[in-house]
Order: C-alpha cells, then structure tokens, then sequence
C-alpha cells in the first residue's frame, strides 16, 4: 500500500487534530523557525494515535538556499547535522532523511555528515538517491538499507521521458527488500505503474495557495481540480477552510493509494 504523506505542517500545526492526516511529513529547518509552541502541538500530534507515521526532512539544502540569500557564505553543516541529530533523539523518531546536498558539498562530504548523524542518534537514515550518484551506488544503497528515498523529482531532475526510470528504482529496490519513497511524487500513475512504498507532496496546500479545490471522486479514484472561478478575490480566513478541505480530500486519495497497491508494495 503506498503510503501518501501530507507535508508542511509547522506552519498550520492547528489544523492536525482536526484534520487527522495519518501520514506527516516535515521539514527539521522549518521546526527551527517556529516557536516552542508550534513545534509541540506537531509533534503532540506525531505521537499520538491517529498519526500512523512520520517522517523527517532535514530540510538542509533550503536551509543553504536562505543562507546564500543572505549573503552569507559560511555554512556550517556539522553544526546543522548535530542539531538535527538533537531533535531526533529529543522526539524518538525513527524514519528521518540524510543531508542530501550532494550538488553543494560533494557525495564524499554527504557520506561524512550521515555516518555522523547515524552516530549521533544510534538509528539508520534514510538516504537519498540523486542521478549524479550513479547506477552502482544504487545498488550499494538498497543493499545496505532497508527504507530509502528517490530524490531530484520535485525540481525536475528526472525529466518527464525519464520517469520510465521509476519502474527499474522501485523493482531493483523490492527485489533487495527495501522500501522505496519518492520525494515530492503524487503524480497519478502512483496508482497504475509506479508503485513507491511511500510518496509525499505539498500540493495539498493548492487551495489556500491559488484558491483552486482538489476534489477526491470516489468513481474515477483520483483527485478532481477545480480551479478558482474567473475574476474573484478569496475572502479573509479562506486559506483555514481551504487547507482543511483539502486535506481531508487528500487524505481520501491516500485510502485509497494504500487499497489499490496493497499487493505491490512492502509494507
């Protein structure tokens, strides 16, 4: 059953109780930009019951991104990495990503920071796949974890032609017994093709965002856009309703990914 994670929760952490989202995930450095507060309720919230499971980004390279944009040129990663480590150990979670910032600091830098992170927390990461790491660095990954994640997609790494591609990473991974996510993937052929083990988006947000409404129909099983009518304004305090709808919507799509892929992945 693919699971379907709804991400960026830190910034609505209210909406959680209400909304009851059983898969979350969210981003350690936007957890370093909320109050004490916030933070608690999230994770009050990825604690209790009605969150089936969790999962952490380290949210490193935005992190980089923001630092550049000041203008700043120092970036101390190790630091990053200890505090990241922190928070984990802080909240016993289990299922959190490497620094994937293969493209700023090099692979063997990456390997550097995970074998501390790893050694920090006591617990295996997630690590991230990118296509500069090469076919049999693929291989040394799904045979030497057991959860682990294909990045680039979001930021169209992988280009459309290329998304043939997920087939061989999802089938190579299941032969070795990993799991598979696909960072930033809830393209509708999750349903019919690629079968990740989990895959998580922020498109759920399109409502508040850009006032258009996903819609989940039970017949067609995929998720209905309704754009925001010509010429209208969203009135104050929409972006609430919407980002409660919408959730609940996509909560029904991610049922329904789990009932349809049942057999063709691992959990």
């Amino acid at each position: 059953m693919t699971r379907l994670f709804l991400a960026s929760w830190t910034a609505r952490p209210y909406l959680l109780a209400e909304a009851k989202p059983p898969y979350v995930l969210d981003s350690f450095h936007y957890f370093k930009k909320v109050s004490g507060k916030s933070e608690r309720t999230v994770m009050d919230y990825v604690l209790s019951d009605d969150c089936k499971m969790f999962l952490l980004d380290s949210g490193a390279f935005t992190y980089m991104a923001e630092i550049k944009n000041s203008g700043s040129v120092k970036i101390n990663f190790d630091r990053y990495v200890e505090e990241y480590a922190a928070f984990i150990n802080k909240y016993d979670i289990k299922y959190f990503f490497e620094l994937d910032i293969d493209s700023v600091v090099g692979l063997e830098k990456v390997e550097q920071l995970r074998a501390k992170l790893e050694s920090l927390t006591g617990k295996k990461c997630i690590p991230v796949f990118h296509k500069s790491r090469g076919k049999e660095y693929w291989f040394k990954m799904i045979q030497e974890y057991d959860y682990v994640a294909l990045g680039g997609i979001a930021i169209k790494d992988f280009k459309k032609s290329e998304h043939k591609l997920f087939k061989w990473f999802i089938d190579t991974a299941h032969k070795a017994n990993t799991k598979i996510h696909g960072l930033g993937y809830t393209n509708d052929s999750i349903t019919k093709r690629n079968n990740f083990d989990s895959v998580d988006s922020t498109s759920w947000l399109g409502g508040s965002r850009f006032g258009n409404l996903d819609m989940y129909d039970p017949v067609k099983k995929k998720l209905v856009k309704y754009p925001r009518p010509a010429n209208t304004k969203t009135v104050k305090g929409f972006y609430k309703h919407a980002d409660y709808l919408q959730c609940i919507e996509w909560v029904k799509w991610g049922q329904h990914l789990e009932k349809a892929n049942k057999r063709k992945v691992l959990w």
